[in-house]
């Protein structure tokens, strides 16, 4: 599609700053590139390119890249000309259009056709078929589809994001960056300075993005097994996946499962954990001499 930045006049709102590596894979991924062709583009691998791109959510609080790539559209700078051209009239359907306004809703991917199908008040099937026949053929997925609709002037990113009433999966927490990092300084216990280098951040950015989501500070914060078990909950109860908690938390996935089974907690479906796994980081009992593990996720 001829279309570029420079056609969408000043920014639609403001987004919370990602850096230049975050922003360009947000971008990318809101013109339709897959994770391999972003992986390409910018010369790094598959796994960087994820690892990029969950960082960018969590620090604008996007649940998924359908969001993400709402939210980088908004700001009018991403370069929209990669795009195809529709074919003439296919935007200009009710029901296509419908449903291409509707990609932007914060609500889990397994929730969208419902989200969609409360505001159209059509069956869910049919929304279905809609967008499987809209990505057929543009030849887009539904990222693409995003950009394509900022191009085509259906969205302009004042829309905001909240779903219908009623849609399921609307009122979950909003993950962000500071959620998780109130998890584990409240539930946790884990102090500040942890906190800094589990993100690479400056003690003074971590204190400020708690205090801004209202955390109150513990300077004499101190983990131990058992606040770490109620970290894994809280962060669980976020849905956060049990890899990615045990990650924050520093332990290995088999801890994770096995806290969280102790606590009857009904675990959401996943892989097996491979068995070389369960020795590779240090156990939920063993922790470092400044009560931090001593290894790096």
């Amino acid at each position: 599609m001829k279309s570029s930045e420079s056609s969408h006049g000043p920014a639609a709102r403001d987004t919370p700053l990602l850096s230049p590596r975050r922003m360009q894979a947000a971008a990318l991924t809101a013109v339709g590139l897959t994770s391999r062709e972003i992986a390409q583009e910018m010369g790094i691998s598959v796994a960087a390119v994820l690892h990029t791109l969950r960082a960018a959510r969590l620090s604008v609080g996007a649940q998924n890249l359908r969001v993400l790539s709402y939210m980088t559209l908004a700001t009018r700078q991403v370069d929209l000309s990669r795009l195809p051209d529709p074919p003439p009239g296919l935007l200009d359907e009710p029901q296509a259009h419908l449903v291409l306004s509707s990609l932007r809703y914060d609500v889990p991917d397994h929730h969208l056709m419902a989200a969609i199908a409360l505001r159209s008040t059509t069956p869910e099937t049919a929304v279905e078929e809609i967008l499987h026949a809209l990505r057929s053929t543009l030849a887009l997925n539904t990222c693409g589809l995003i950009g394509l609709s900022f191009a085509a002037g259906i969205l302009t990113g004042l829309e905001g994001v909240t779903p219908p009433p009623g849609a399921p999966g609307c009122g979950r927490v909003r993950v962000t960056r500071a959620t998780v990092m109130a998890a584990l300084h409240q539930k946790g216990k884990y102090p500040l300075a942890y906190l800094a280098d589990l993100y690479t951040e400056p003690v003074e950015t971590v204190r400020l993005r708690l205090e801004d989501a209202g955390v109150t500070i513990d300077a004499g914060a101190a983990t131990s097994p058992a606040a770490i078990a109620d970290a894994v909950a809280a962060l669980y109860e976020l849905e956060l996946s049990v890899k990615l908690i045990a990650r924050h938390c520093r332990i290995s996935t088999w801890n994770v499962s096995n806290t969280l089974r102790k606590r009857g907690v009904r675990m959401r479906p996943m892989g097996p954990i491979p068995a070389a796994e369960k020795g590779q980081l240090a156990p939920i009992n063993q922790l470092g001499p400044d009560g931090l593990s001593p290894f790096a996720p």
